[in-house]
């Protein structure tokens, strides 16, 4: 039960350029003019010999042929649009690419097709930061389907766009400046030994997501540069999806013996299974976690760098038919201790 408290609540205590803005009235191109116009009607007569700028009058409709200049954009004047010498407001839709630099510091990132109109109003914001204003390369988020994605690259603090981050004496969670998978750098988490005792030892980010979707996958880049060896049974947890609050939730954990394994809770644990290896230490390894909420058709599929190293269908992940919100965990939490020692990096964190 201890476990099973620990994972569902996620290691808590137990017990680009920004678009016009276009009025109604804009359709006809009038930013896009040059020049003045005259708008008088005594020189209404003299639409055969202009040789500036037209007029603007009613009469002047029919010398399109003669026109020398910029047209004006008069409703009269639509046959000529292609003759226009200004620029033309950018009416709706606008064409401008959604992956533009923000001016607001935001990254775009393009949501699933089967997400929910409920999810576009609150995921496509995700906190992850817009491209350096020096003109470097576009963030690596940039464009991505997703719920949520951080890169970590362009980012004031590790803990940018995130909804919690957890760091408890002893413990380090900041930038990893050498070891990354984009450019410029990772985030770092590092735990002294756990204790075991009421307060778990944590270096991680949580991200809660509102979402519909029946189906969730975790993608990160993991780099592992050490987990201690500890007597005794300790659970030390990598990354975790948890699904509407605290009802069910899935867990990837190191374990005594140099292994690996995936836990799945609802209201007590469901299924327990060892991974016939971890992940190589000492390199960036692509982690994937997918799991399927269901309360008694769900599955866990777990891969390293595209290959499927775990997988369980049939069971129970849920308990309620309808997601409401998913939360994505990353880093390193005592799960029940006392742990060893560890550090990892983790870079590029995608939800999908």
């Amino acid at each position: 039960m201890t476990v099973a408290c620990a994972l569902l609540l996620g290691g808590g205590a137990c017990g680009g350029a920004p678009f016009e803005a276009i009025s109604g009235n804009d359709d006809g191109g009038v930013g896009g003019d040059v020049g003045p116009r005259d708008s008088t009607l005594a020189d209404a007569g003299n639409a055969e010999h202009d040789g500036t700028l037209r007029d603007a009058t009613p009469t002047d409709a029919g010398d399109v042929a003669r026109d020398g200049t910029p047209r004006d954009s008069t409703p009269v004047d639509a046959r000529d649009a292609d003759n226009d010498a200004g620029p033309r407001d950018a009416t709706t839709p606008d064409v401008t690419s959604r992956d533009s630099p923000d001016a607001g510091g935001m990254v775009d990132v393009t949501l699933p097709p089967d997400a929910t109109a409920g999810d576009a109003r609150l995921d496509v914001a995700t906190d992850a930061a817009a491209p350096d204003g020096d003109g470097g390369p576009m963030a690596w988020c940039a464009g991505r389907w997703a719920l949520f994605c951080a890169d970590f690259d362009t980012v004031t603090a590790v803990s940018d766009g995130w909804t919690t981050a957890t760091s408890t004496p002893g413990a380090v969670l900041d930038f990893n400046l050498v070891d990354f998978t984009s450019p410029r750098r990772s985030m770092h988490g590092k735990l002294p030994a756990g204790s075991g005792g009421s307060e778990m030892a944590s270096a991680r980010l949580s991200r809660v997501v509102s979402t519909s979707l029946a189906r969730s996958i975790l993608e990160f880049d993991c780099n592992v540069a050490s987990i201690g060896a500890a007597p005794g049974d300790w659970l030390l947890q990598i990354a975790r999806l948890g699904r509407n609050g605290s009802e069910g939730a899935v867990a990837l954990l190191a374990q005594p013996m140099g292994t690996w394994a995936v836990l799945v809770t609802t209201n007590l644990p469901v299924d327990h299974g060892a991974l016939p290896a971890p992940p190589k230490f000492g390199t960036f390894v692509r982690v994937s976690m997918d799991v399927l909420w269901s309360a008694t058709a769900g599955s866990v599929s777990i891969a390293f760098d595209g290959v499927t190293v775990f997988t369980r269908g049939g069971i129970a992940t849920a308990i309620a038919p309808t997601t409401t919100s998913v939360e994505l965990t990353v880093g390193l939490l005592e799960a029940t201790g006392p742990t060893p020692p560890a550090e990892l990096s983790i870079d590029n964190v995608v939800l999908r």
